[in-house]
Formats: C-alpha cells, structure tokens, sequence
C-alpha cells in the first residue's frame, strides 16, 4: 500500500522542486501539488519521488501510484513575486568603487534578496554601475565564537553552511593570532554534509571564520541534487531493516520504553517476544543455529541427580565389637563377624526449583508496519 510520510519544503513557488518521501511510489503515473499536476517528476525509488511544482494552489499534496493514489496535505504554494531592483551606485569616469558601497543582488544558492559590496561583483571594465556578467563569483560565509553554525567536536571546529554543499575546495581563514588562511592539511571539507571541519583548532571569544566560497554555479544544481540522492539513499539502507515489504514487518525491531498507549504510529509490539531475552545467533550450535524457530529457556529450573556436584554424608553410629560374649551358662558364645547394614540420613530441604532469572528491567519489541 502506498502512504506519504513526508514532503520537503513544505512551501514552495512555481519551479521549485520538492522531495516527497514514503512507500509505494513504484510506476507512479502523476504527482499534484494543490491539485496541479507537476510541471515534471523523477521516481528515484519506491520511496523516494523528485517534483518540481508548477503553478498552483495550496492543498494536499498527491501521488497516483500502481499501489494507489495517496495524498498529504500541508502544501503551501507561494505565488511568483516580481521585483524591480535599486539600481547600483553610478560612477564618474574613472572612479573606482568604494568596497562599502553596496548593491542588491538575488543570491542563488540562499534564494534570498540581499545587499553584497560591490567589490565581490564581477563588473566589467570601466567602473561600477551596470556592469554585472554574471552571477556573484563567491560569498563569503562569516562564523563568529558561539553561532549555531559552528560546534566543537573535541579539539576540532565544524562549521555548517547549505551553500557548501557540492563544494569541497575552498579559502577558510581566521581573525585569530597570526594563523590567516587554513591549508589542505589543517581542513577537512565535506561536500555531501556541506561541512568544513577545521582540525586542532577552537575559535576564540571575539574572533571570527571566514569561508570564501565559489557561488553556484550551472552545474551546481545536479551537483546538489545527487548529494541529496546520496544521502537519502543512504537513509533508505540504514532504515531498510525497518522498512515493510508487501510480507509485513521486515525484521528490525527496537526496545520501546514507554507505555504502551504512547507506541508511535505505523509501529506494533512484536507479541512473541514477550517475556523473552535475544541470544545471539550461531551456526555451529545446535541450540542456536536458526533464526525465530530455535526458542528455548525458563525462568526456574529443578536440579536433577546428575546436575548436583559429586559429594558425600558423614554418617555417626555404633556396631557390634568382634569377640563379643553374649549368653549365659552352658549357652555362651562369641560374636566373630557381623553384617554390614545399610543407613539413610534424615531427609532435608523442600525439593523447589530455583530461579535462574539475570537482574532485568521490563521493556517492549516494537517493529515498523507502515503508516496509512
């Protein structure tokens, strides 16, 4: 059965591509957002669907699959907004630019209006004002001691950005001391993760990072999209195990330490694990050469003769002495052997069977079966 768990971004404008994920998209005929169809869309697996939007409306978004037509409301279609944009600063002949001097600019790889200085603007020759190419050749990405865009991971400094994504050679800097500009050894950059990870280093309070990045470029929105495909497909694998098939449950399962009232949605208990421990699996043991099938154990257990260990009773008690007289008169006589008897010792204990628990604390299994 198809189902829609989730679509990403929420909102979006005409051309703006969502990524729509959840279970069953295989031969998915048409994609709708607030009952438009997509201008195009990509079935990248059986959960994973690729759509750009193209004019509509705000409303639910739909997939028309072979397993069903499935749909998620929540869709928020922004309409195109046109701007007029300032004009840049004009200059005499002959003047330059001040770098303070600022212009607007729609900078592609935020999808944000902003001012830029006009010295990080490819102009060409003869001075400022109109003289834009092409889009802004880098940005630069300023961190300061305590944004969310930096963490310490032990002695090293990570920090963050979107737009570096798809990029892994860059200018990273610092205001700190006399270090300036980081080399290759010093960095680790991350194009997938959209990370740069600055080794043996700790920003100071006061100080700054500056990341001096190429903006994106033609290429760069396939660059982007197969990292965002990588990183779904690595989600899918590490959540195969859970993932249902057309059987069911797949097999993983995980502890649920909750009430059982607050289990999530699409999630079960797996009934024939309760009151039941793992033991790991071994092929070269009778006992536990199969998965499921091979169950065994108890919580108490009666010691039978053979599982006591070896041991012995002293026993305490008087025997007849050789050469002893007994009679009287013409009838006397002497013992010179006797029998040997055989003596139980008096009973003890209550013959109960003991425990063999190992200290626990209750929880659940719970498996992933879908959600509808």
């Amino acid at each position: 059965m198809a189902a829609i768990d989730l679509f990403l971004p929420a909102s979006g404008h005409a051309g703006q591509t969502i990524t729509i994920a959840g279970n069953g998209f295989t031969g998915a005929t048409a994609v709708r957002f607030g009952g438009s169809d997509a201008t195009s869309f990509i079935v990248a697996s059986d959960n994973i669907i690729i759509a750009v939007v193209a004019a509509g409306a705000s409303g639910s978004v739909e997939v028309v699959a072979l397993a069903g037509t499935v749909s998620k409301a929540g869709f928020i279609f922004n309409p195109s907004i046109k701007l007029k944009m300032p004009q840049s600063p004009v200059y005499a002949d002959g003047d330059a630019p001040a770098v303070e001097d600022l212009v607007w600019v729609w900078d592609e790889s935020t999808s944000v209006l902003r001012q830029a200085p006009i010295s990080s603007l490819p102009f060409s020759s003869g001075g400022g004002g109109g003289g834009v190419s092409g889009p802004i050749s880098a940005f630069p990405i300023h961190v300061r001691f305590g944004d969310a865009a930096m963490t310490v991971v032990g002695a090293d400094t990570v920090i963050t950005d979107a737009r570096l994504i798809g990029k892994t050679d860059y200018i990273v800097t610092t205001t700190q001391g006399a270090l300036g500009e980081f080399n290759d050894a010093q960095l680790e950059l991350d194009g997938e993760l959209g990370t740069a990870t600055i080794l043996g280093f700790t920003l100071d309070d006061g100080e700054k990072i500056s990341i001096i990045a190429s903006a994106i470029t033609e290429d760069a929105g396939t660059i982007a999209y197969e990292a965002l495909i990588a990183r779904i497909t690595l989600l899918e694998q590490i959540a195969a195990v859970f993932t249902p098939s057309a059987l069911g449950a797949r097999g993983g399962m995980v502890l649920w330490n909750k009430p059982v009232g607050e289990i999530p949605a699409g999630w079960q208990e797996v009934t024939d694990w309760r009151g039941r421990l793992p033991i790991g699996y071994d092929p070269g043991d009778a006992d536990f050469n199969a998965i499921r099938t091979k169950v065994g154990g108890a919580k108490t257990h009666m010691l039978t003769i053979d599982e006591m260990p070896a041991h012995t009773h002293d026993l305490t008690f008087d025997s007849p002495a050789e050469g002893l007289d007994y009679g009287s008169g013409s009838s006397r006589a002497s013992v010179t052997s006797h029998d040997l008897d055989t003596a139980t010792t008096t009973s003890v204990g209550g013959g109960t069977a003991h425990s063999i628990m190992n200290p626990y604390r209750t929880c659940m299994f719970i498996e992933f079966i879908g959600i509808e």
